[in-house]
């Protein structure tokens, strides 16, 4: 048996931008055959390593470090396990499905891969309780902040 895809609400995925937290996808959501190949785990390892680095930055400018490589490899992965989404743009327009795309993947930010990322390993950012999206002032989101969080 395969396993199954799950549609996996992304209320949780939050960016902050200049200082203020958006919840850039709220009331969107992914649909997502959880876990990574074989050939994925040693990039995982090194994508998880980013986390603590876009937890502690804390100005917008503030260099994360990633390479294109690394990058590409994970948009790779994730248009591999990620069947389908109802995620839009900053502008509201509904991006291109990922599904074998890995062009749908550009209009990202690094945090939101992060995200996705978590999620394909089974994990997410914020605890969900019974539906509810995670407080604003949790540590809940892909960076920690204890800002408003604003619906985008």
């Amino acid at each position: 048996m395969k396993p199954q895809a799950r549609q996996v609400p992304s209320d949780d995925c939050v960016v902050t931008i200049d200082s203020v937290d958006y919840a850039l996808h709220e009331g969107e959501s992914v649909t997502v055959v959880p876990g990574f190949s074989v050939g994925d785990i040693q990039l995982m390892r090194r994508f998880s390593e980013l986390r603590p680095q876009l937890d502690a930055a804390t100005s917008p400018g503030e260099q994360i470090g990633i390479t294109a490589d690394t990058c590409n490899e994970i948009i790779d992965a994730l248009s591999k396990r990620l069947l389908a989404w109802t995620w839009t743009d900053d502008a509201g327009r509904y991006l291109p499905q990922p599904l074998g795309n890995p062009m749908a993947f550009a209009p990202l930010r690094v945090e939101e891969l992060m995200y996705l990322a978590l999620i394909v390993r089974g994990e997410s950012p914020g605890k969900r309780k019974n539906g509810s999206r995670p407080s604003p002032t949790s540590s809940s989101a892909t960076r920690t902040s204890k800002r408003r969080v604003r619906k985008a």
